[in-house]
């Protein structure tokens, strides 16, 4: 049985390898290494929102269960050995899941895209150190629909001229944009070539939009409002290859507490959530140049979202996503 070989380039130090431990990049927080890579990651989540309050009398709450996709592509390019910078784009799609659901969130979808630089502070070697600054702004637009807005307004006339130039369209559409600049200091420890701790501490500056249709103005509403946010994260792997030679397979879990706009969860709103990300996975660590892994994430302390008789319990989250990731 042919065992599967590591690769010996830069067996102690490289990219980002320190001390012969080869860092994988998290999935919650950004890398503190200086690369050259191409990736893709592709997830399935889950969103459940339990007691959603309705003026119904029959139904006092409802629950809501969402099904989304999400895909990223991903492309870091090395300039010197302090400077690199990185580009991600990608969709998000959130799809009602039962009949409340597509009422109330029927189906949202959003495309996003980020741009940042990344300069490398300091590198130890010899404690096998780096520390590193990134600054990036990211943008992404997308569209929360839900039959929920037309029920309400079945209280106005409406006529045919509004089904046909398209307004009755319009007022079960939200739009919702985000804008943000971010900056960061970010860090990677070895310890020994099995053990690696990865954290990040950012600031980020948050400019979103909620753009509701008024159907009796026959106009959208623009809800506009702007905030400083600031988020922590830590990423602790374990890799078996250096000591395993016929197990090439690492591990890594995760921790982030994020503070954010909530229309970065797809919901058209223009509160703001203080959430906690939880992240495992499983990589294979066969190849320095190639990481592959599957992860696993739930999202705790969600904003309950909100009806005009009250608020839901706690939404929650789970993904489950695929990465490729090929550097050099």
């Amino acid at each position: 049985m042919p065992v599967p070989c590591i690769d010996e380039e830069h067996a102690e130090f490289g990219n980002r390898t320190l001390k012969g431990h080869t860092f994988l990049y998290p999935q919650l927080i950004p890398s503190a290494f200086v690369t050259s890579f191409v990736g893709i990651r592709g997830g399935i989540r889950n969103y459940t929102v339990d007691n959603l309050p309705t003026d119904v009398p029959d139904h006092p709450s409802i629950k809501l269960e969402l099904f989304g996709l999400g895909i990223g592509i991903e492309l870091g390019i090395k300039l010197t050995d302090w400077l690199s910078v990185e580009a991600v784009g990608g969709g998000r799609t959130l799809i009602g899941s039962n009949v409340p659901a597509l009422v109330y969130n029927g189906a949202t979808y959003a495309y996003e895209g980020r741009l940042g630089f990344l300069f490398r502070l300091l590198r130890l070697e010899s404690s096998g150190t780096q520390v590193g600054a990134r600054i990036g702004a990211g943008y992404s637009s997308g569209v929360v629909t839900s039959l929920a807005p037309l029920l309400r307004a079945t209280n106005q006339p409406i006529a045919v001229e509004d089904v046909v130039d398209g307004n009755i369209g319009q007022l079960i559409k939200t739009n919702i944009q985000t804008l943000d600049v971010r900056g960061s200091l970010v860090g990677a420890q070895a310890f020994g070539d099995m053990f690696g701790l990865q954290l990040e501490v950012a600031l980020s500056r948050y400019e979103f939009r909620v753009e509701p249709y008024d159907f009796a103005t026959n106009t959208r509403l623009e809800n506009n409002r702007g905030l400083f946010e600031f988020d922590v994260g830590a990423a602790f792997s374990v890799d078996l290859a250096p000591r395993i030679k016929f197990l090439p397979l690492a591990a890594m879990v995760e921790y982030q507490m994020v503070n954010a706009p909530a229309t970065t969860q797809l919901v058209a709103s223009t509160g703001t959530d203080t959430f906690h990300n939880l992240a495992a996975g499983i990589y294979w660590s066969g190849q320095r140049h190639l990481q592959l892994g599957l992860i696993g994430q739930i999202q705790l302390g969600l904003a309950p979202l909100q009806t005009n008789v009250g608020e839901s319990s706690r939404p929650t989250s789970d993904t489950t996503s695929l990465v490729l990731r090929y550097v050099w």
